[in-house]
């Protein structure tokens, strides 16, 4: 039986933008959102997260949840098959970032 779901981003442009994203927040922050992505490879749809109903285009994917921590949202899709959760953005919580 597996340990988890694996956690990883969308696209090595995806993960360049995230990191370079984060390295620009308060370091507690950028901890919670840490700790976040990690805890959704034990449980990728925590009781916190929402299903969007009609999922949010994110750079070419499609993110079809949301976790919120804080003021800023991950954005990220699951497929239950390759036991993988695959992070799409981390956006600050503002009119466009369902857009």
């Amino acid at each position: 039986m597996s340990e988890g779901y694996r956690v990883v981003f969308g696209s090595v442009k995806i993960q360049k933008y995230t990191v370079k994203f984060l390295r620009t927040l308060p370091r507690n922050l950028q901890q919670r959102l840490y700790d976040a992505m990690k805890e959704l490879g034990k449980n990728p749809r925590p009781q916190q997260s929402k299903r969007l109903s009609l999922g949010v285009l994110v750079y070419g994917y499609t993110a079809q949840y949301r976790l919120r921590v804080g003021d800023y949202r991950i954005l990220y899709d699951v497929d239950d098959r390759a036991e993988t959760v695959v992070v799409l953005a981390i956006r600050k919580r503002e009119e466009k970032t369902y857009a």
